[in-house]
């Protein structure tokens, strides 16, 4: 994350490396604390995020994605906040669809 502290921030990053990668790179605007919204290229394709995440420094948090214009994509996700800039998160990808999948992992941003 670029500009973390600042009401428009730049979100950035990369998936299952090692294997098929994709892609992150988004612009994120804060509508109220612990509320941002945005948009740019998520897993490689162009999509719109919005992630809630509480003020404390643990806590649980969600977030939403929507991306693919070819085939519109819904992924939603609960995040929680180990500690500074180390999560777990578990969700659904495809959300919408028979063949959606189950996911988790830990995150680390710096």
């Amino acid at each position: 994350i670029a500009l973390p502290k600042g009401s428009t921030y730049l979100f950035a990053g990369a998936n299952d490396i090692g294997a098929k990668a994709s892609w992150n790179f988004a612009a994120m605007t804060k509508l109220r604390p612990g509320l941002s919204v945005g948009g740019g290229v998520l897993y490689s394709r162009l999509g719109a995020r919005a992630v809630y995440s509480p003020a404390l420094s643990r806590g649980l948090g969600l977030e939403a994605r929507v991306y693919d214009l070819r085939r519109p994509t819904t992924d939603a996700y609960a995040n929680f906040k180990l500690s500074n800039g180390l999560t777990i998160f578990g969700g659904e990808r495809d959300l919408l669809r028979d063949g959606r999948r189950t996911t988790f992992g830990l995150q680390y941003q710096f």
